[in-house]
């Protein structure tokens, strides 16, 4: 979705699909609006079915107040207005009622952005305001002054959420963060104690900047075919909820020393061929900023010359075990142990400041690293077995989750382990 060139009308529309075929409102809630260089703003308009909105639905209200459009704005215009006056910076405003933020918002608990260095990075601060009548002057007054803190979302009590932003993409991105993050630590919880890394460390958390020149190489087809493959399976990752919006990383190696790589701050979910990067040696593709985790790929591809793929992701299951003590157990059914053997954890400041640390403790047996506080690291010959390994990790994590539960875990014992290594020659 390039939404440079789309009208505000459109970005509304096509953010509003987005939103509630995610689940993350329902017919009758939320809202949406985009402020633009006239002053005008466009809303989505108020009581209408918001799983088929059309352009023409869309409703602009005027500086002057006079409206355009064949619908009545929403009834929350006021607080819309009240943000942008609050924070000029914003050019947009997203207002949700998902799931996981409504759990935090009637509990009156704001969702901690300090379990992942993802989360932190994305949303910053997040503040909770006061309960007040739904579409009254007083609760934009009471989101307005939040706003006026320097925050970009705030958990409305007993509610929803709000989220400003540069653009709606920018709102919308940091919206789903927050919502991601609140429901892999409600996940945690069910399993014990959170464990949350320090502040410095979430704000070190970033590429380490060792490529020392930029490159335009000739494009090959091999390389075609790499970027293709790995914005297909984004795709396909970003629908099975193993990454998110504003996060996810793979790549494809091409040869010794290259391999093509996802970039910083493209949304997953509409990221194309050429928003990918080529990373060859110490250089990176001309004009282009690698992800967070360049350096660990190119560490993996240098000590394991058998991995030809990379995918690392977020999956909201599997996660609960890594922001907690609890080990994640692959002994649950046969798949489970022969797609990913025995799970190996990192400790959260041993991957991003020593890369190298990682890939040299891998071995054959792992094929599936859980970086704790952070992400899932699936590595394989083809990126679609490495999608397969986090796929069923999340999978059996979330299988474990429910399990838990029902009654105590069983899990498969070590006669029927070598069973299965034995007939299916798992090293």
């Amino acid at each position: 979705m390039q939404i440079t060139y789309m009208h505000p009308a459109d970005q509304l529309v096509a953010y509003m699909s987005r939103i509630y075929e995610a689940n993350l409102t329902t017919t009758s809630g939320g809202n949406l609006s985009i402020k633009d260089t006239n002053g005008d703003i466009y809303i989505t308009p108020g009581g209408y079915d918001k799983g088929s909105l059309t352009r023409r639905d869309i409703v602009c209200v005027h500086p002057d107040g006079t409206i355009d459009g064949i619908h009545k704005p929403s009834s929350e215009l006021s607080f819309h207005r009240k943000i942008y006056e609050a924070n000029p910076d914003f050019n947009a405003v997203l207002h949700a009622h998902s799931p996981a933020l409504i759990a935090f918002s009637v509990v009156r608990r704001i969702p901690s952005t300090d379990l992942f260095p993802a989360v932190y990075n994305k949303c910053g601060v997040v503040t909770m305001a006061d309960y007040a009548l739904t579409g009254s002057d007083e609760l934009g007054e009471i989101i307005a002054a939040q706003f006026k803190k320097g925050c970009d979302i705030t958990i409305l009590e007993n509610h929803g959420l709000v989220a400003g932003g540069t653009s709606m993409e920018d709102a919308y991105l940091k919206f789903e963060a927050l919502e991601f993050g609140a429901e892999i630590e409600r996940r945690g919880l069910t399993l014990g104690k959170l464990n949350h890394p320090m502040n410095h460390e979430l704000a070190n958390k970033q590429a380490v900047r060792i490529f020392t020149g930029t490159i335009k190489p000739p494009l090959s087809s091999k390389e075609m075919d790499a970027r293709n493959q790995i914005c297909d399976f984004l795709h396909r990752a970003y629908r099975q909820k193993l990454i998110c919006g504003a996060w996810g990383s793979a790549s494809i190696r091409l040869d010794e020393t290259s391999f093509v790589l996802t970039p910083k701050d493209v949304d997953r979910m509409t990221i194309e061929p050429q928003d990918l990067i080529y990373v060859s040696d110490l250089c990176i593709e001309e004009n282009k900023i690698a992800d967070e985790y360049a350096c660990l790929h190119m560490e993996i591809y240098k000590k394991h010359p058998e991995v030809k793929s990379i995918l690392i992701g977020q999956p909201q299951s599997l996660m609960a075990f890594a922001v907690t003590d609890t080990p994640m157990n692959t002994r649950l059914i046969p798949e489970s142990y022969m797609v990913l053997q025995d799970l190996s954890e990192y400790d959260f400041d041993s991957y991003f400041a020593k890369p190298q640390k990682v890939a040299a403790c891998m071995n054959h047996d792992e094929t599936l690293l859980l970086l704790k506080n952070d992400a899932a690291v699936a590595v394989g010959p083809t990126l679609l077995r490495a999608f397969d390994r986090l796929e069923v990790a999340e999978y059996s994590a979330k299988a474990i989750l429910s399990a838990r539960s029902l009654g105590e875990i069983v899990e498969i014992n070590h006669h029927q382990i070598q069973e299965l290594r034995d007939k299916f020659h798992i090293r």
